[in-house]
């Protein structure tokens, strides 16, 4: 049977690089607040204030496409690789390599751990499929404990205050 391909996981890739890096932008130079400041127009109606904010918008909203991609292929991770820990360590060395620069770009420090970028979502995220993986076969007891281990990466998202922490809402 031919499976035809829509679009590849590269393509995925590339497409929440891309997507992410316009929400970031966006968000870098809308809350910096020496370049709002420095904006003459930043409080008036003015037209290409009117036309920055809406292009906020749009490269905010393209954005929001980013995790869902990500969440994907890293399901499409969990299935696919072949050793699932060093897959899981792979994502925590990423996820600490890329807090430098979230933490230079969101909060002007070379290490701020009080907020913590979307690696260490994704990471909690992956070792909840994990941990759900173990008890797929069903039961009741098995479902209290699958309850539990989502329970529990939420609780643990929103304790480390990851970004999108355990907050399903993406706005």
């Amino acid at each position: 049977m031919l499976q035809n391909k829509f679009i590849s996981g590269s393509q995925l890739k590339w497409i929440a690089i891309i997507t992410m890096f316009l929400d970031h932008t966006a968000k870098i130079i809308s809350f910096q607040p020496p370049i709002i400041a420095a904006v003459p127009y930043e409080s008036t109606n003015e037209p290409f204030y009117e036309a920055t904010q809406a292009i906020f918008t749009v490269c905010t909203t393209l954005g929001r496409l980013a995790f869902p991609i990500f969440c994907f292929l890293l399901v499409e991770g969990f299935i696919h690789t072949s050793n699932r820990n060093k897959y899981a360590f792979r994502l925590l060395i990423f996820a600490f390599l890329s807090q430098i620069p979230y933490s230079l770009a969101f909060s002007h420090q070379l290490f701020d751990f009080r907020e913590l970028n979307v690696f260490f979502t994704l990471l909690i995220g992956f070792l909840v499929v994990m941990g759900l993986d173990k008890f797929k076969k069903f039961s009741f007891k098995n479902v209290f404990y699958s309850i539990g281990i989502v329970a529990l990466g939420v609780e643990l998202a929103e304790w480390l205050q990851t970004d999108y922490g355990g907050n399903i809402d993406v706005y």
